[in-house]
């Protein structure tokens, strides 16, 4: 997605990678991990960029500004 405003090297300066997601099922406790970087031969960016979205924006708009 962020491909697409072409603003991915700010973010990820910004942002914190994430390469392994978890799932937590509340009521029972139970949770499982999803490793992101098996995805790596399908997808460019295998992880989730975790950055609050006033930087996203702020990086939105720098780019479009400059």
């Amino acid at each position: 997605m962020l491909s697409s405003f072409d603003i991915v090297d700010e973010m990820e300066a910004i942002g914190l990678r994430a390469p392994v997601y978890q799932y937590r099922n509340r009521q029972t406790g139970e949770y499982f991990s999803f490793d992101l970087t098996e995805l790596s031969d399908v997808t460019k960016y295998p992880f989730r960029l975790q950055c609050e979205q006033f930087w996203s924006a702020l990086a939105k708009v720098v780019h479009y500004l400059s």
